[in-house]
């Protein structure tokens, strides 16, 4: 199967929000831009108000599989920011205890 290329950054945009079943247990919000620097970036706010930020050339992205494994990358860095805050909190809790 041939990979499939953009032909304008405004498809990229268009397909680079996450958007898979289960993302949104990952943050509150999201907004997917073109930075002036002409960086595709990607902004979370997480459900406890924290802000993350991703930023990728454009033109790694030129590709729906480069594209696909750059979000992946995205979720898995949530879910390990996710992971660490919870694992904080439970210390902290049995240390209060």
């Amino acid at each position: 199967m041939q990979e499939q290329h953009f032909s304008h950054v405004n498809e990229l945009l268009a397909m680079a929000p996450l958007n898979a079943e289960g993302d949104r247990h990952l943050f509150k919000s999201q907004q997917v831009q073109l930075n002036v620097q002409g960086l595709v970036q990607w902004d979370f706010i997480l459900h406890d108000g924290a802000d993350w930020h991703f930023t990728q050339n454009a033109p790694m992205l030129s590709s729906e599989e480069q594209l696909k494994a750059f979000k992946e990358y995205i979720r898995r860095h949530l879910e390990r920011i996710i992971a660490d805050k919870i694992e904080r909190h439970n210390q902290s809790c049995q240390n209060a205890g």
